[in-house]
């Protein structure tokens, strides 16, 4: 998916404030890493939006504490765009939250992305700049649009 400048200023124009991330990982052994994303933004004005998020399944969604039956779930999440969508009719206008809960896939190293495996035993690194984050957890994926983190981080002992 590619972020069209035109919708990018749109959004922007939604979204002036600070948007507020609380995340947890759960690292596991394997091609996997669950997440859970607690999401918090001010609308400028009542409108749908959307996120991105690059990952192999969401399980979950609750959006202003009303969760999303699991059989609407496809219907918000487009997986080959790496989009999440919310409808202006679950929005208001001022204070939103969202949480997201998904499952996603190590990306090998020789592509750099956020979270990565190096050799035999498992090593995970991550970087991130703007259009990666998605790769990592569901975001607002563009430079001004400016966010605020709090993260755990839950893996094996060994």
């Amino acid at each position: 998916m590619s972020l069209l400048q035109k919708e990018a200023v749109e959004r922007k124009a939604l979204i002036p404030n600070i948007v507020k991330y609380k995340l947890a990982f759960k690292l596991k052994k394997g091609p996997q890493f669950e997440g859970v994303a607690s999401i918090a933004f001010e609308l400028a004005s009542k409108s749908a939006i959307f996120l991105e998020l690059e990952a192999q399944s969401v399980e979950f969604i609750e959006i202003n504490a009303k969760p999303i039956e699991k059989g609407q779930i496809s219907t918000f999440w487009n997986k080959a765009a790496s989009s999440l969508r919310i409808p202006a009719d679950f929005l208001l206008p001022g204070q939103n939250a969202l949480r997201i809960y998904y499952i996603s896939t190590y990306f090998p190293s020789n592509t750099f992305g956020p979270i990565s495996i190096v050799g035999q035993s498992q090593y995970i690194f991550t970087k991130d700049e703007p259009f990666w984050g998605h790769r990592l957890f569901p975001c607002f994926d563009q430079p001004d649009i400016k966010g605020k983190f709090e993260a755990a981080i839950f893996t094996p002992i060994d």
